[in-house]
């Protein structure tokens, strides 16, 4: 290959990097601790730590609790199809009762954000947790994991930089 056959074969390969590194959000996830059956991810995103989540399970059918960087909590499941014009709702069957909450997709998840009542209730959750997401449940066995303690791994995790 020609002198200016490399030279045009590198501008090349550097604009293509240059295209596509700073459109793709560059996402980093560790695992830094378990906790019962939870693995607890520490998880950054362009470099700055965005959440930690407590995973249960892996692929399609995880159950992730999610502690923001803003603090709040978010979980999210396996999704469900919206229909149209509905809202789409999130239920835990909790010891403390049925909380609902709204919840968004984007057809391969389902998310939504938690408050204080629902930590409380999941702190208390034994054996299965059931979760349903418009017509659909699921249900996570958790066995005897202690869930007070996911969650004190998770805010110990966010301290983590």
């Amino acid at each position: 290959m020609t002198f200016l056959g490399r030279m045009t074969l590198a501008a090349i390969a550097v604009a293509a990097l240059a295209a596509v590194s700073p459109a793709q959000a560059q996402h980093e996830s560790k695992t830094i601790a378990k906790s019962g059956a939870f693995a607890i991810d520490h998880i950054k995103e362009n470099g700055r730590f965005d959440r930690c989540a407590a995973t249960l399970n892996s692929g399609p059918g995880m159950l992730r609790i999610a502690l923001l960087k803003s603090g709040k909590f978010s979980i999210s499941t396996p999704p469900a199809p919206a229909a149209k014009g509905v809202p789409l709702l999130m239920r835990f069957n909790l010891p403390n009762g049925v909380i609902t909450y709204d919840a968004l997709t984007n057809g391969q998840r389902a998310w939504a954000s938690v408050d204080d009542n629902a930590i409380a209730g999941l702190q208390r959750a034994k054996g299965n947790l059931a979760i349903e997401l418009g017509t659909k449940k699921y249900v996570w066995n958790i066995g005897n994991t202690p869930m007070n303690n996911v969650f004190t791994a998770l805010e110990s995790c966010a301290t983590q930089p």
